[in-house]
């Protein structure tokens, strides 16, 4: 997202953030777990919060007369209630392998300790994995966050007009494919910024991650990749992914 919101900002018409400060992780955390809850009240408070948190930086774009882009995971289940506010929003939702998702996520020991942790999103009640996440690993953990994710991402842009949403994968954009590029600026109403700059920024490899402990999936035993597909590989299908069949063409 470090890298979409620097792509995003050549653009002459936005001003774009990544993971703005204060954080949304929290409150998207409760969106989610509030999902389905009939209390339009409750809508009217995620709403409020939203904008106590994001209203002086969307007065300063309007102040220059630009639009307001924000990168962040810690907006996906916040999405609902920003459509709702009507703030003449558009949705990306960008989209990675999961086989690398999760690589990073162990790496970084998401559901290991990791002190962000608490604010991630855990099964609801009554649900299957809800009844075995005590038997999952951290592994199994992982693969569960992108799935339900992704899913959750998938049933959310059904209920948005297709003017007003587009999927970008990862892969795609970070190799400098230019029909994804050139999509990517077309769905924001902004011309294409000099190839250079974006190049200078792809070759950056912003945030990316030096450190990955954990190894990458052509390496996994039979039963984590048994895993990514159980739990996984329905999902991953709806994009493209084959987590049954996954070769050096993910490798970074």
């Amino acid at each position: 997202t470090m890298t979409v919101s620097a792509l995003l900002a050549l653009s002459t018409n936005y001003l774009a953030f990544h993971e703005p400060r204060p954080s949304l992780y929290g409150l998207s955390q409760l969106a989610y777990g509030y999902e389905g809850c009939d209390s339009e009240g409750l809508d009217r408070v995620m709403g409020e919060a939203f904008l106590a948190m994001r209203r002086d930086l969307l007065a300063y774009a309007c102040n220059f007369g630009k639009g307001y882009i924000e990168t962040s995971p810690q907006v996906t289940f916040l999405a609902p209630i920003i459509l709702r506010l009507a703030l003449r929003s558009k949705f990306i939702h960008l989209i990675r392998h999961p086989a690398e998702v999760v690589r990073s996520g162990m790496s970084r020991r998401w559901f290991s300790g990791h002190k962000a942790d608490s604010t991630r999103i855990y099964p609801r009640k009554d649900t299957p994995e809800r009844a075995n996440w005590e038997e999952y690993g951290a592994f199994e953990k992982n693969v569960w966050l992108w799935a339900e994710t992704n899913r959750w991402i998938y049933r959310f842009m059904q209920t948005v007009s297709k003017e007003d949403k587009l999927t970008v994968r990862a892969e795609e954009l970070f190799s400098g494919d230019e029909k994804t590029i050139e999509s990517l600026y077309g769905f924001i109403g902004s011309s294409i910024p000099p190839w250079n700059k974006m190049q200078r920024i792809l070759r950056s490899r912003l945030n990316v991650q030096r450190d990955n402990t954990f190894p990458h999936a052509t390496e996994w035993p039979q039963e984590l990749r048994a895993s990514l597909v159980k739990i996984a590989g329905e999902t991953a299908a709806v994009f493209g992914y084959d987590c049954r069949h996954i070769g050096s063409s993910f490798r970074t």
